[in-house]
């Protein structure tokens, strides 16, 4: 390639400068780093701010100082055009791997499939060892947890920086929150960089970083632009003090504080002779007359121009290729041998345009800033994009013609946008499927979706389309959200081919999405609707797992949506002996635990209990990751509120467990409000949330999963004396399905109704609380009606309609002689009894009735609760006013 760069006179300026402006920063990430040397176990930090602000650099320079101390430097990155699944951790990990003895790499814990399937050349030296066929989830697991086990292997030696750069292109975060949970068993400081305005973007992102956040795995660290006397500081160590005195001003106003674009300018200016060099150092040659450019991108443009035509070229060229890229592909593209195009590429490694990212066996290079890289490429046409990125598909083509599973997520992304339809298609399945087997769910969705639309613009309607669509609804089901055109598109396509099963399975899906709320509202006549449907399509069918599956689903339905309990005990019963039947413990499971939610609500307790333990043992036996963890959070927020702290915690340790050991993250949205109103009952501190980019609570986003379970985050907010944000989670409650009464408003009505009556309101408790309690004795809801009853007393009695108090009293009463199994339920009805007692000044039942509801709370129930039933002992020492009653108070 020919040089035309064009002559400068400018100054030669250092390559690398010390950090300034980060000194805070910088030291709060050296802790962590040193504590985590000191054996305190490892820490992950997220570091946030603008593109450029210097994230990365900041992450390198803890790294650096690392190395200093004998640790490690492991480093990967995201990239725009979201290639290759788990790209930035295969970088990251691979050399460390690579110099690992081979019995390192098949100690207990690290699977020698995983090294093959992420790190194929390693895959020699990594065993190969056997591995039986698991679930999907159970793969994604095993996968998520051999690449720990390397991280631990590789810090075994010493502590490491794992510095994972630009979550905001990340397709998902599942594998970074595994690590999050286990990062404590490793020696290591996790470092993970994002832009937040992009991150906000997108929603799948938000919604795991917030579950990071929610437990608590994760600091966050921003990075704001720099100061001007930060700039001028900066300024100094590329030009010297005197011309940095006299640039800082307009500097810092041009950059706003941007450390790379000011450094990107200096550069520029360095380049066009503005700054010029000599023996004491660099001046300005007239700082009133410096054009410094007005934007990022003008700066980037003048710098490659500088470099002549031909570096032009091959930049241009480079940024199609992507942010990172083979040298031999270049080669390849440019149509030129490497002697030629090596000089250009020097230069512009020089002018730090470009960088060195070699790795082992391939000699690779990538730009220094991905700004630069977008920059070049959005200054080219849309068609002469197409154009270089067919020539690079098809040099990739020629290239990889041995492997191209490795490479088949680049030519699907080439191809695509170089819009050949057809070799875009082939090589997407490819890639989708790919990044299945890897249990790169969001990303093989993404590639599904992508695979769709091509087939759909080819007017292809093959039997693969089908079979796409299929393979999005398990992917949408595997990630927790709703997928309702491809359900219903799919559901159209099995009803057309009379595949009675599979269009059973997706009126099924389209059920529990209206149920859930995840079909953008809860519906709760749609949802059922959907199950009929599936129950009718599967009636003459032969017994199997999908119809057992529907017939639970639409018990569940018929009493968690319409309360008909005992339509739901009719069906439940049914799916239970076909599930006996077929001998399915999943399914047995899935009975057992709907039946045990009927008998809790109609008060049959011991029952109830039977019936769950033998869907948890159910569970244990099918070893469904799904189950293990939706049976005890099913249990904990379906059932009725039992005031038992030994039954909460029972249950509650299943879920923990289970989450611990599959990392399936579905129901920890439902999960949290129930957590955090039992921690505010023990006594708990709400730990204090973290900075970051968290949702506005008083409005859901659409399709938000369970949104009338949001009561018990309501509940926990009042607790904690939170009344606008319990307000707005009881109000978001009560709105699903435009407030329809379904078994958790029940249930909600009564925390409400606490929460109006300690506000004071009982102009609008008294409607609730009556209403309720009603369609609770109506419906045969007794545990419910059992608990809310003290309520109704309590309202009454504020109002001083004792004679209206006494029967719901008595009501209350009869319920509790008719059981001996109504736990921590007792404390309620006793406290009821000392309040009336209390208001009728018969002081002997007032403090029998308070005796007993101590009682009942110190065996069984919460400490929030004994709280609140000695503050009723107090109040009728005080309304008694007899001697030492004030003291006693």
């Amino acid at each position: 390639m020919t040089d035309k760069r064009r002559p400068t006179t400018g100054a030669v300026l250092p390559s690398r400068t010390a950090l300034v402006g980060r000194v805070d920063e910088l030291a709060f990430l050296k802790q962590q780093y040193d504590e985590v040397a000191a054996g305190a176990g490892g820490r992950l930090v997220f570091v946030s701010g603008e593109a450029g602000v210097g994230k990365t650099r900041l992450a390198r320079e803890v790294g650096r100082s690392a190395r200093r101390q004998g640790g490690a430097l492991l480093e990967g990155s995201y990239f725009r055009d979201g290639t290759a699944p788990y790209g930035a951790w295969i970088d990251a990990l691979r050399a460390s791997l690579a110099t690992l003895p081979p019995e390192r790499l098949e100690t207990p814990g690290v699977s020698g499939a995983v090294v093959a399937q992420l790190w194929p050349e390693l895959s020699d030296r990594a065993g190969s060892r056997a591995e039986t066929p698991v679930s999907a989830e159970a793969q994604r697991r095993r996968l998520f947890d051999g690449v720990v086990a390397l991280l631990r292997e590789i810090a075994r030696t010493g502590p490491l920086v794992l510095i994972i750069n630009d979550l905001q292109w990340a397709p998902e975060l599942a594998l970074l929150t595994h690590l999050a949970r286990h990062v404590n068993e490793i020696s290591a400081l996790v470092i993970a960089t994002y832009r937040d305005d992009e991150l906000r973007e997108q929603p799948n992102l938000v919604r795991e970083w917030n579950e990071l956040n929610r437990a608590r795995l994760a600091s966050d660290l921003k990075l704001h632009p720099l100061s001007e006397t930060d700039v001028r500081a900066l300024t100094a160590q590329y030009v010297g003090a005197a011309p940095a005195a006299q640039l800082c001003g307009v500097l810092h106003r041009r950059t706003r504080g941007n450390p790379f674009f000011l450094e990107e300018v200096l550069r520029s200016l360095a380049e066009s002779g503005a700054l010029s060099g000599g023996q004491v150092g660099v001046s300005a040659l007239d700082p009133s007359a410096i054009p410094i450019p007005e934007s990022m991108s003008a700066v980037i443009l003048e710098r490659v121009a500088r470099l002549g035509d031909d570096a032009r070229t091959l930049l241009t060229q480079a940024a199609v290729l992507g942010q990172q890229f083979g040298f031999r592909t270049l080669c390849g593209v440019l149509e030129r041998p490497e002697e030629e195009v090596l000089p250009t590429v020097e230069r512009a490694i020089a002018a730090r345009l470009l960088e060195d990212r070699s790795v082992i066996g391939e000699e690779r290079l990538g730009f220094v800033d991905d700004q630069v890289q977008e920059t070049l490429y959005c200054g080219l046409t849309a068609p002469r994009r197409r154009r270089i990125h067919l020539r690079i598909a098809q040099a990739l083509e020629r290239e990889n013609e041995r492997r191209q599973d490795s490479q088949v997520e680049e030519l699907a992304y080439h191809f695509l946008q170089a819009n050949e339809a057809a070799s875009a298609l082939e090589y997407t399945l490819g890639a989708g499927n790919r990044a299945y087997r890897l249990a790169a769910w969001e990303r093989a969705a993404q590639h599904f979706a992508t695979a769709l639309r091509l087939l759909e613009a080819l007017g292809d309607d093959s039997p693969r389309r089908i079979q796409v669509l299929d393979r999005l609804v398990y992917l949408d089901y595997l990630l927790g959200r709703p997928g309702l055109p491809t359900i219903e598109a799919a559901l159209a396509s099995y009803l057309s081919a009379g595949n009675k099963p599979k269009a059973a399975r997706m009126h099924r899906l389209l059920g529990m999405a209206w149920g859930s709320g995840l079909a953008g509202a809860v519906s709760w006549k749609r949802a059922i609707d959907h199950l009929r449907a599936a129950v009718a399509l599967l009636e003459d069918e032969l017994d199997s797992a999908e119809k057992a599956l529907c017939l639970s689903g639409l018990g569940c339905l018929s009493y968690i949506g319409a309360l008909d309990f005992e339509t739901a005990g009719a069906l439940l019963d049914q799916a239970l002996a076909l599930a006996e039947r077929l001998g399915d413990a999943d399914q047995i499971a899935h009975a057992c635990s709907h039946r045990a939610g009927v008998l809790a609500h109609q008060g049959k307790l011991d029952e109830a209990e039977a019936y769950a333990e033998r869907s948890w043992k159910a569970a244990l036996e099918g070893q469904s990751p799904y189950l293990l963890l939706f049976i005890p959070s099913y249990v904990l927020v379906s059932w009725p509120w039992l005031n038992d702290r030994e039954w909460v915690s029972r249950w509650q340790k299943r879920y923990a467990t289970s989450l611990r050991r599959f990392q399936l993250e579905r129901f920890e949205s439902t999960m949290a409000g129930f957590t955090s109103l039992v921690g505010v009952l023990s006594g708990e501190p709400e730990p204090p949330a973290r900075s970051g980019p968290r949702p506005d609570v008083s409005a859901g986003e659409p399709g938000e999963a369970y949104p009338f379970w949001l009561y018990f985050a309501g509940a926990a907010a009042a607790i904690r004396g939170d009344e606008d944000q319990a307000q707005a989670y009881f109000s978001r409650a009560f709105a699903a399905d435009g407030g329809a009464w379904c078994l958790a408003l029940v249930a909600a009505a009564g925390y409400y109704g606490r929460f109006l009556l300690d506000s004071g309101d009982t102009m609008r408790a008294e409607p609730l609380l009556s209403q309720v309690v009603t369609l609770a004795r109506q419906r045969g809801l007794v545990t419910q009606e059992l608990s809310l009853l003290p309520l109704l007393v309590e309202l009454h009695v504020r109002a001083a309609r004792l004679d209206q108090a006494e029967p719901e009293l008595a009501r209350a009463q009869d319920l509790l002689r008719g059981s001996h199994s109504w736990r921590g339920l007792a404390a309620g009805v006793h406290r009821a009894s000392g309040l009336l007692a209390t208001a009728r000044a018969d002081w002997t039942g007032a403090e029998a009735a308070c005796t007993a509801a101590l009682e009942v709370e110190r065996s069984v129930g919460f400490p929030y609760f004994e709280a609140r039933t000695l503050a009723a002992w107090a109040d009728m020492y005080l309304a008694r006013r007899g001697p030492g009653d004030r003291e006693r108070a």
